[in-house]
Parts: C-alpha cells; sequence; structure tokens
C-alpha cells in the first residue's frame, strides 16, 4: 500500500485489524485467515526478559535450535541474553519478525518496515519475507523494497484504493502514461473569453504540467545515480569499508529519489 503522508494508510490496516472502531461499514475476513502484525514501534509484554526467552516464550525450544534461528535475525553470540527494554528500534523489529516468522500465520502485515533498519536488517527482512509462504501485506515509501517484493500496488488517493497489478516500476510507469494522455487536453483546452477563472486555471494546470516534466528528468537522472552506485557495489563486494560508503551514498540518493516520487504524485493529485 502506497499513498503521500496523511492519506490514512496507517488507519485502513488498523481498521482490518479491528484496531481502530471509529468507522462504520464491514470487514469480513477469511475462514482461514490468521494475521500476524508488525507495527512501527514494537512493545513486549515482559520488557525485563530478554531476547532469547522472549523467543521461547512464543515458540517453545531448545536453547540451541533458539539461538540458531536468532542469529538468522542478526542476533549473535552475547546478543540473545539483550534484555528487550535495552534493544533499538531496528532490533525490536528484528525480534518481533522473528517470532511472527516462527508462529501459526499465513497473513502478514507489515507497516513501514524498513524505518528503523540499517543495510544488513533490510537484506535480513528482505530474505525472510522472500521465504515466508503466505500473504505479506506491507505499507511502505522505500521503492526498491517494494519492486523487490511486490505483485500488486494499492494506491490510497483520494479516499479510494487504485490497483495496480505489478512491483513499484510498472505502478510509475501507468502513472507516467495516464500523465502524458492528459497533456493534450491542456493543449487543446477551449478558453471562454467570457470566463475570468478559466485562463487561471489553465496556467496554474501548464505550470504544474512543467512542474511534472521537471520533476520527471530529476526522477530519471536519480535513477540512473543509483544504477550507477549498484554497480559500484557488485565492482567492491569483498571491500567491506568500501561497501559501507556506497551504501551510505546509495541510501542517501533513495531518499532523495523518494522525495521526488512523493513530490510528484502530490502534484499529479493536484
Amino acid at each position: 500500500m502506497i499513498g503521500k503522508n496523511g492519506s490514512g494508510k496507517s488507519t485502513f490496516i488498523k481498521t482490518v485489524l479491528g484496531e481502530d472502531s471509529l468507522y462504520t461499514g464491514n470487514i469480513t475476513l477469511g475462514s482461514n485467515v490468521k494475521i500476524g502484525y508488525l507495527q512501527q514501534e514494537v512493545y513486549f509484554n515482559n520488557e525485563e526478559s530478554t531476547v532469547l526467552e522472549t523467543f521461547r516464550e512464543s515458540y517453545p525450544c531448545t536453547e540451541g535450535e533458539a539461538r540458531g534461528i536468532l542469529a538468522r535475525f542478526l542476533f549473535y553470540s552475547q546478543d540473545v541474553f539483550k534484555k528487550v527494554n535495552s534493544l533499538s528500534g531496528g532490533e525490536r523489529s528484528r525480534l518481533r519478525l522473528c517470532q511472527l516468522m516462527y508462529s501459526d500465520i499465513n497473513t502478514l502485515i507489515l507497516d513501514e518496515p524498513t524505518n528503523h533498519l540499517d543495510i544488513l536488517g533490510r537484506e535480513m527482512l528482505e530474505e525472510a519475507l522472500l521465504q515466508f509462504g503466505g500473504t505479506i501485506i506491507f505499507i511502505s515509501h522505500d521503492r526498491y523494497f517494494i519492486n523487490k517484493l511486490t505483485s500488486k500496488i494499492m494506491e490510497l488517493s483520494n479516499k479510494k484504493l487504485n490497483s495496480y497489478l505489478g512491483n513499484y516500476d510498472y505502478y510509475k510507469e501507468k502513472k507516467l502514461s495516464e500523465n502524458q494522455s492528459q497533456k493534450p487536453k491542456l493543449q487543446n483546452t477551449i478558453i471562454d473569453k467570457n470566463s475570468s477563472n478559466r485562463p487561471k486555471k489553465n496556467v496554474e494546470k501548464a505550470l504544474n504540467s512543467k512542474k511534472l516534466n521537471k520533476i520527471e528528468e530529476k526522477i530519471s537522472q536519480y535513477e540512473g545515480l543509483i544504477s550507477n552506485k549498484e554497480e559500484e557495489i557488485n565492482l567492491y563486494s569483498t571491500d567491506f569499508n568500501k561497501l559501507n560508503d556506497l551504501y551510505n551514498e546509495k541510501s542517501e540518493l533513495e531518499d532523495c529519489l523518494n522525495k521526488l516520487l512523493d513530490e510528484w504524485i502530490t502534484l499529479k493529485e493536484d
């Protein structure tokens, strides 16, 4: 699910989960649907428990087996003995995801899952989710994360859900195509000389169209820069220090690109 900030994405998810009862209407879940939810801010029943104890409470197993599983979620060696109340936001998300992946669920809902994660955490999350055998519904602004996992985009805009059967690149192409198809309408608009408002509106639309074109050019530029950065990452795949710098540079480029995409969507909706 995508949409600009404040469009109601998190509210929609919470309503589906039964956590928001301010709205009227009916929500029906399939009889075999078993939902697991990874929220933005994660809390545990006992914040004084260790990582190992917290996981084994939800998934009874031997300590050795638990430590092996936790290692897949980047909890190594003495990390498993950390108390939950000392964990960072990213560590909390990883521990909750670990619990969810080893619980009896077939539908996983995530709200901005990459927000608190570093590069290794993101890679771990992607790998874990790709191995999940059920349905995943998630809210995200991270176009690369979306592209990696998504087979369907639901855009929440103007209180409506619009469906696009494909990943983020497909969604962007469709939106650009829709924008291009509307341009002739601006050029062929007949101005009523008796209307003082219509020329002003046409000027605003023309300016908006120019802004969209400039943003689209910048989007293409940033996509090229990111693609070049990915080639560098492949080139220095064995140089950890260089890789860390490259990943940080790529992350900054992605942040700029995501801001441009948000601006593009906002202008398109206007």
